[in-house]
């Protein structure tokens, strides 16, 4: 599998999902409110499965600035929830890959700006 080809379609077709401002492979450091909403690609581990198959374990970060949250904490879960699905229907396969959804874990309130969940997805190819 070309690994950085999989992660260039899946970020391009993560960026296309309505209401996202920023898209890219990495999480870098100095993001603004001006980036957000995000989403992050995020390889962590290439291995192989056999012979003729890799695996790519991938998280992929997204969030909101939490001046969002103009109608509470609640809407701003409601709108990451609705932003995970969105990213599992925009990323469950590809050309010469296929993509499975492994889990996804929230900052639990820990950031003073921004609220951030994490989906972690294994890619196949």
């Amino acid at each position: 599998m070309d690994y950085f080809a999989a992660l260039g379609q899946l970020r391009d077709k993560l960026a296309t999902i309505s209401g996202v401002n920023t898209c890219a492979i990495g999480l870098e450091t100095g993001l603004s409110p001006d980036d957000y909403p995000i989403i992050r690609l995020v390889p962590t581990r290439f291995s192989r499965i056999d012979k003729e198959r890799e695996r790519m374990e991938l998280t992929v970060y997204f969030g909101v600035p939490l001046t969002e949250a103009d109608q509470g904490l609640t809407a701003v879960y409601e709108q990451l929830i609705s932003l995970e699905s969105a990213i599992k229907d925009a990323i469950h396969f590809g050309e010469g890959y296929s993509v499975m959804f492994v889990d996804t874990i929230t900052d639990e309130d820990r950031l003073d700006h921004y609220k951030l969940f994490a989906s972690r997805f294994q890619v196949v190819g």
